[in-house]
């Protein structure tokens, strides 16, 4: 959870944004089922099912808006252009980043709340953390897509240049008025891909309301209706501590309150600049290659598995291959050419020859019998 979620803090194709949302989301499933809450585990599930897809069919409608432009550092300002899209796109954002009322804040919270009660501080805390960072990433996603003026012209970067003289003035005059005609080619998706979208925001809003805790009133008629289906398994459950209304209280303020400051933060570093975060990248630049190259997995595994065996399959291919199974092929072949030559000299058509063979034959068949 914290892995994926760390590295989202970084990336800036919208889709891996969303590849590694979906992971550390994954996490947070695994973190439920580890602690014995396995109705909490399907519940995120279903709850994240319905706003994961509405980002990634908002992210779809930006792309195909952006004529396959995916790199957030080439958009912005699409807010205006937009306007379906941004909306249900801000409301899978608060739901994945557990605004109160969502989808996501009530099957998270049960994740954390089952989590604390079960004797686990440790990993409360990095379900918290992750909270703060799901909530960071996905509001810097927001800010770079939609805040601000656009900051690539895909038209006009293949038709034109763009650059200033020695005196800083526009070297390409026509560029803003290409500029403004790009952005009225700018539209928002057609209703085969708005429609989803509503769908899907109408279920991020409300998906979670099935299972409502006791806390607020609601009973969690989602974990009741899993019940018969849900293994009670003594061992789990036997850690699990009751909490006082006050620590319940607490543990659902606290979320919320990391989630807000996630939100908050991305959004005043983003708000006038888009690479709002460049300073950290500076500060801490060991640590911004470190989540950039999303901690160098694809190279160890690259080095660890791929090359090795990519060695091990051209040793088999020059060493065993040719030398072993090729080899001997062509010696059974050469045995087989051998056999027939010495067999080719005894077919001369000589019938002395012939009547020799024979004899000898008889010889050693009296010689088999009376030894």
């Amino acid at each position: 959870a914290i892995l994926a979620a760390s590295i989202g803090l970084v990336q800036n194709d919208i889709k891996k944004v969303l590849a590694y949302s979906t992971v550390s989301q994954l996490g947070y499933m695994f973190l439920a089922a580890g602690v014995g809450a396995y109705s909490a585990a399907v519940f995120h599930l279903m709850t994240h099912a319905f706003f994961k897809a509405l980002l990634f069919l908002g992210s779809g409608s930006v792309i195909h808006a952006m004529s396959g432009e995916q790199d957030m550092r080439q958009m912005g300002g699409l807010r205006k252009h937009l306007p379906i899209t941004f909306i249900t796109f801000v409301i899978g954002t608060l739901a994945i980043a557990g605004t109160p009322g969502l989808a996501g804040f009530l099957s998270k919270d049960e994740i954390l709340h089952s989590t604390f009660a079960s004797g686990h501080p440790i990993l409360f805390g990095i379900g918290l953390l992750t909270a703060g960072m799901t909530a960071f990433y996905m509001v810097r996603a927001v800010m770079m897509t939609f805040a601000g003026e656009l900051r690539s012209d895909p038209d006009a970067k293949a038709a034109h240049g763009h650059g200033h003289d020695a005196h800083g003035h526009d070297d390409h005059p026509h560029q803003d008025a290409h500029q403004d005609e790009h952005h009225g080619h700018l539209h928002e998706s057609p209703w085969v891909m708005t429609l989803p979208l509503v769908i899907l925001a109408a279920g991020a809003v409300c998906a979670g309301w099935v299972g409502i805790p006791n806390l607020l009133g609601g009973g969690n008629r989602f974990g009741h209706f899993l019940e018969p289906v849900i293994a009670k398994i003594d061992g789990a459950h036997a850690a699990h501590h009751e909490l006082s209304h006050g620590a319940e209280w607490a543990l659902l303020l606290g979320s919320v309150a990391v989630g807000l400051i996630g939100m908050g933060y991305a959004f005043s570093l983003y708000r006038r600049r888009f690479d709002g975060g460049s300073a950290w990248a500076q500060r801490f630049p060991f640590l911004y290659r470190a989540l950039d190259g999303k901690y160098w997995v694809d190279e160890l595994y690259e080095s660890a598995i791929l090359r090795p065996l990519a060695r091990l399959s051209r040793f088999l291919w020059k060493g065993f291959d040719d030398f072993v199974v090729d080899g001997a092929i062509r010696a059974l072949g050469w045995v087989t050419e051998l056999a027939g030559e010495g067999g080719r000299l005894t077919t001369t058509g000589n019938v002395r020859s012939y009547a020799l063979y024979f004899f000898l034959g008889v010889l050693a068949l009296f010689w088999w019998i009376l030894r």
